[in-house]
């Protein structure tokens, strides 16, 4: 029932789009311009459709858990 080989640790790699959608958030609240508010909505829902769709628009492999890796056979120097 608990497989230890279930339990291994993962490391997660933040998402480098949401971040920069954060960035841009805090840049453009703070930023007075007249279409600050239509970017701050295009931002919005934005950030609302990756969350519906639950995936990175980054690059493949960019977003998701990082796992250690065992070394192979062929990694291990020979005795």
């Amino acid at each position: 029932m608990n497989d230890p080989s279930s339990s291994v640790a993962t490391k997660c790699v933040p998402c480098i789009c949401t971040t920069i959608l954060g960035a841009l958030v805090v840049v453009f609240a703070w930023w007075s311009v007249r279409w600050g508010a239509v970017i701050l909505t295009v931002i919005g829902v934005l950030l609302i459709l990756r969350g519906l769709v639950n995936q990175c628009c980054c690059a493949t492999g960019a977003c998701e858990a990082k796992t250690p890796q065992e070394p192979s056979a062929t990694d291990q120097p020979a005795a």
